[in-house]
């Protein structure tokens, strides 16, 4: 009869060696594929934003929503508003099937991407349920400071000077949603891929650059500011496309 052969203290060694090779070449080509996913759920998840807003513009006589997604935003925003400002999911819940309940926001406002463990999140708000990981263009859909405005006036209050869809001069350019990013973040503060989605006026989502998003986020004095959002408005990234102030035909 013959004996069993056991398997020696090298085989067993080299047969691990190989085993924790391939689980180290294989673990980073899953994290990257897994990050991949996260991140077409991430355009997904602004595609239907940017329908919601269409279809919100199309059901209020074609004006884009006035309302910002951070409260940062909010105060300066409101120099030009008479009327109490929301934030952006909660107008727009009713077409992304959320609550119609302020802060009770459907799931297509979050990027997967954003939440991740070990996801680059540099602003604070990113982490709070309460707000949306998509920014919303503001500065063009109705804050433009170089326009004259009357004072506001209790008994009498101005109407917004809110954009209209039809109004927009060049829709497949004109930026109304990107995924959150500030012109004086890192480029490890972005995404994996190192780059924004972009929901343009005509419905389409594309990418832009980490890096071309920077360049075309420098203001006209030269430079990035401390106070960011209060020269955002003057922003190259969100002007294009949108009649503007310093536009003769805007």
């Amino acid at each position: 009869m013959k004996a069993k052969h056991a398997f020696t203290l090298i085989e067993l060694l080299v047969v691990i060696s190989i085993i924790a090779l391939l689980v180290g070449i294989l673990l980073p080509a899953l994290g990257a594929a897994r990050r991949s996913a996260l991140e077409v759920v991430c355009k997904s998840n602004s595609r239907q934003v940017l329908t919601a807003i269409a279809m919100h513009s199309n059901d209020h006589d074609d004006d884009l929503p006035v309302v910002v997604s951070y409260a940062e935003e909010l105060g300066i925003a409101q120099s030009v508003v008479s009327d109490p400002i929301p934030y952006l999911p909660d107008p727009l819940n009713p077409y992304v099937d959320g609550e119609t309940k302020p802060g009770k926001f459907s799931p297509v406002f979050r990027c997967p991407s954003r939440e991740s463990v070990g996801a680059p999140i540099q602003f604070p708000d990113l982490l709070e349920d309460r707000h949306t990981h998509y920014r919303y263009n503001w500065q063009a859909a109705y804050y433009r400071p170089g326009i004259a405005l009357p004072p506001l006036n209790p008994a009498r209050p101005r109407k917004t000077p809110v954009q209209k869809s039809s109004g927009i001069r060049s829709m497949s350019i004109a930026v109304t949603i990107y995924d959150t990013a500030w012109p004086n973040w890192e480029n490890n503060d972005f995404l994996p891929s190192a780059a924004i989605n972009v929901g343009y006026a005509d419905s389409h989502v594309g990418q832009v650059k980490a890096i071309e998003y920077k360049k075309l986020s420098k203001y006209g004095g030269g430079g990035l500011e401390d106070n960011s959002i209060v020269l955002e408005w003057q922003n190259a990234f969100l002007n294009l496309g949108w009649p503007y102030p310093d536009d003769p035909e805007g």
